[in-house]
Order: structure tokens, then sequence, then C-alpha cells
């Protein structure tokens, strides 16, 4: 499976939602980040001439985002000087992306497969559950939305709706969905046929819940 930056930016918003610290971290910490990531792939590649000229390429890149990025910044908290805005910082962001894939090209790498890779060591190095495919691996169908689990194929879940899921683990108790049903028909603007539902799952789930007792409730991802 290639990877695409729509699934790289996805698998960065889940994983970041497990990272801890992650509401203290700001633009200016990804710049500096940026620039850390900047000095090690120059180092990596210093006993290859060509490819050294080409990271420098990248780091020169690199120096011009997080320039704009300063300036930015500057002007989001009021300090006086020269100004940039998020066209300027996305023209360099492009820059640099164009430089690391001729740099990559020059070595042979694939930037999707190596991206995944290292994505997934990641992950694994501080037990996050967030993971990209690699290779010929499919993505999971599903994330839970508590905690960003893959949910695969059948693994139990409890669907949302409007493609929000919940992983075995996270699925509501019957109580729960009893709970929410009541409250939603204690809504004088629900609809008819929405009141209608409501009221048929209720019953259900008291009947179940007289049944099973208070059990999380699942179904297998299809």
């Amino acid at each position: 499976m290639s990877l695409t930056f729509d699934t790289l930016r996805e698998a960065n918003r889940r994983r970041q939602l497990e990272w801890p610290g992650n509401d203290e971290i700001d633009t200016a910490f990804r710049t500096i980040e940026i620039a850390g990531e900047g000095g090690e792939l120059v180092a990596a590649v210093e006993e290859h001439l060509l490819a050294s000229l080409n990271a420098l390429a990248v780091a020169g890149h690199l120096g011009k985002v997080s320039e704009q990025m300063k300036k930015y910044l500057r002007a989001q908290r009021g300090i006086k000087g020269s100004k940039a805005d998020l066209e300027a910082i996305g023209d360099e962001i492009g820059d640099t992306i164009i430089a690391l894939d001729l740099l990559a090209a020059g070595l042979g790498i694939d930037l999707g497969q190596v991206a995944a890779r290292k994505f997934n060591k990641t992950s694994a190095k501080y037990e996050l559950h967030t993971r990209l495919p690699e290779g010929d691996e499919e993505e999971a169908p599903s994330h839970c939305e508590g905690c960003v689990k893959p949910i695969n194929e059948g693994d139990p879940y409890f669907p949302y709706g409007d493609g929000v899921d919940a992983c075995g683990d996270c699925a509501p108790l019957i109580s729960d969905i009893i709970h929410n049903n009541e409250e939603m028909l204690g809504d004088e603007e629900l609809s008819p046929e929405d009141r209608e539902d409501h009221r048929d799952s209720l019953a259900l789930m008291k009947k179940r819940l007289e049944e099973e007792g208070d059990v999380k409730v699942t179904f297998p991802h299809p």
C-alpha cells in the first residue's frame, strides 16, 4: 500500500491524541523539532557526497521554514519586525518536501516505506497504538475514537455512526445506551421516526439488561 499525505496526516492526528504532553506542543516546538531533524539528516548522509549536497539543500529549506515561522510567530505575538503568512511558510515546506524526495531518490529510498517504518518504530518505542500499514499491508478499516487502537475485520466494536467507532474496550455498557435513549426521548424537537427508533432501542436494551446484565454492547467489525 502506497502511503499518502492524507493517510500520514490522519495517523499523526490519532497518535498525537495518545502522546503524553501533547497539549503542551505548539508551533514553536514543531519548528525546533523540524530543525533538529534536519541536522540529524545531514549527519546521517555526510559520507555520501552527492547525497550530502542534497541533504544540505534540505537543511537549507528547513532553515527557511524556521525563518518564516519566526516571522509568523512574531506577527502572532505582536512583536515588532518583519512578518510572514501561511502561504510563505507553505511554499518553504513544499520546497523541503521536494528536496527530500530528490535526496531519497538519489539514495534509492522509498519515502512512503521509510516514513511508515519510522512512524511504527516510534509508536512501538513509546507504546502507542497507532500504526501505519507497511509494504502490502492494508490500513485497518477503522480506529477507536476513544483510545485510537485500530479496529480490524472481526474485532468487537460499537458503531456510533458518522464514521465514529469504539473498540471492544471502549464500547458502551447497556446502561449507557439506555441512558442515551432516555435523554434523546426527552428532546422535544426529535422527529417521529427518530423517536420511534429510540423507543425500540430502549425496549431492546432494557430486555438485554435483564437477560445479560450490564455488559458492553459490541458487534464484530465487518
